[in-house]
């Protein structure tokens, strides 16, 4: 991985098969989960046999969807719902607790 370079992430891609056994499908670093790095990595993985998936599962990062439009456009896709949860309950927590919030403390802003 070439982890000294600006904006670097490392893109998973992990597949479930129809009895429930998760596998790792493929691993990449990516710059910034752009949607250059994700078709690279989702053409790779077609090149070594993948066939499309039923259904796409991801985090908001709009690099991925594109991707996968791109890449397989028969793919479904689905938004994670713990990403999508996270997003709604982190801006209400605090980020010190010992600054508290306050939704949390029931005060209004």
């Amino acid at each position: 991985m070439r982890l000294e370079q600006d904006k670097v992430c490392l893109l998973v891609i992990i597949g479930v098969r129809a009895d429930g056994r998760k596998e790792l499908v493929a691993l990449a670093d990516g710059f910034g989960e752009s949607a250059e790095s994700w078709a690279d990595l989702l053409r790779d993985a077609k090149r070594r046999g993948m066939t499309a998936p039923v259904l796409a599962v991801g985090d908001g990062a709009l690099g991925f969807w594109q991707a996968v439009r791109d890449v397989f456009p028969e793919t479904a896709e689905q938004r994670c719902w713990f990403h999508y949860a996270d997003l709604l309950i982190m801006p209400m927590w605090p980020l010190d607790p010992l600054q508290g919030s306050n939704l949390v403390l029931g005060r209004s802003a």
